[in-house]
């Protein structure tokens, strides 16, 4: 199943949110990646740690592997990583792997498998490829479940009650200043003024 996004990096954190990334969860990312990555991940309330690339741009499986329960593997420029090296050397699993194939729209590895197809969840993004403003898919297999939207859209790090304590307490704050219902609101012609 593909889901689309108006950028990769909001499909790669719904990809963690899918694998059941949880509140503080460590996240392992290679020390070569544009600081969106990691941003994205902190922001979503979970903990990177990095992890080293060969001058090949390959992870360094002869090291010893990063303590993460999740782990970002990037095909770096469109060219595969070796994702097989770091299931059997590093023991990760697909649902632990999320692939990360933003420069590799429509590529293939050797053995001719869609780059970004090759573990539970994958993400690619159209404009690194094609001239468009924005776009990002996100690639899920059939075996990762998906329960709700919500699933997708609502952070690790925030709570259910949380956003639903907010919403209470600015219904409760709109009627203690006497705000108008957004919802009965309109826009007229009074409201708007021209300007030439």
């Amino acid at each position: 199943m593909n889901l689309y996004f108006a950028l990769a990096r909001q499909a790669m954190c719904a990809g963690m949110r899918l694998l059941g990334a949880q509140y503080g969860d460590r996240v392992a990312v290679p020390k070569f990646i544009c600081s969106d990555v990691p941003e994205s991940l902190v922001h979503e309330g979970l903990h990177v740690v990095y992890y080293d690339i060969t001058t090949e741009l390959q992870p360094d499986t002869t090291q010893s592997p990063p303590d993460a329960r999740f782990m970002l593997i990037v095909n770096y420029f469109g060219f595969p990583a070796d994702i097989d090296s770091v299931k059997t050397k590093w023991g990760f699993a697909d649902q632990q792997l999320v692939e990360d194939n933003a420069h590799g729209l429509l590529s293939c590895d050797p053995d001719g498998r869609l780059l970004g197809h090759r573990s539970s969840v994958g993400f690619t993004s159209f404009r690194k490829s094609i001239r468009v403003s924005d776009g990002g898919i996100l690639h899920v297999r059939p075996t990762v479940s998906i329960n709700t939207e919500s699933e997708l859209l609502e952070p690790v790090h925030r709570p259910k009650s949380v956003g639903q304590k907010c919403r209470r307490s600015i219904s409760t704050l709109s009627t203690t200043l006497h705000l108008p219902d957004r919802k009965s609101t309109r826009l007229n012609s009074s409201h708007v003024s021209e300007s030439r």
